[in-house]
Parts: C-alpha cells; sequence; structure tokens
C-alpha cells in the first residue's frame, strides 16, 4: 500500500472482496481500506473497498 500511495499520480485504490469473506474483509481493513457499500460484479456480489493516504495513515502508520 505504501509503495502505491507514494505514487502521486495514484489516490485511491480499490478492491472488491466477496461479502462472506470475512478473512479477507478483515485484512482490507487493517491495511487501510473502507467499505463503501456493496456492489453486484460479472463474479457476483462484492464489498467495494477503498484507501487513500489518509485511511492507509491512520491504520498502519507512516
Amino acid at each position: 500500500m505504501r509503495r502505491l500511495l507514494a505514487d502521486p499520480a495514484v489516490t485511491k485504490v480499490q478492491a472488491d472482496p466477496d461479502p462472506a469473506n470475512a478473512r479477507a474483509i478483515r485484512c482490507y481493513l487493517e491495511s487501510g481500506f473502507v467499505p463503501v457499500r456493496e456492489i453486484v460484479t460479472p463474479d457476483g456480489p462484492a464489498l467495494l473497498m477503498v484507501a487513500t493516504r489518509e485511511t492507509t495513515a491512520r491504520r498502519v502508520g507512516p
């Protein structure tokens, strides 16, 4: 995450785990991702999660 967000062109990183995958969601939360809403993708339901410099800094430090 730090490496991705160190690039000034990158403003956010998105992930879309299965809403039933609690382990993946917990990992994303610990990495600074914030749940936005549930969405429907061609692969089925997903939880849209977004990380920004601000959310990542609060979760994992500088």
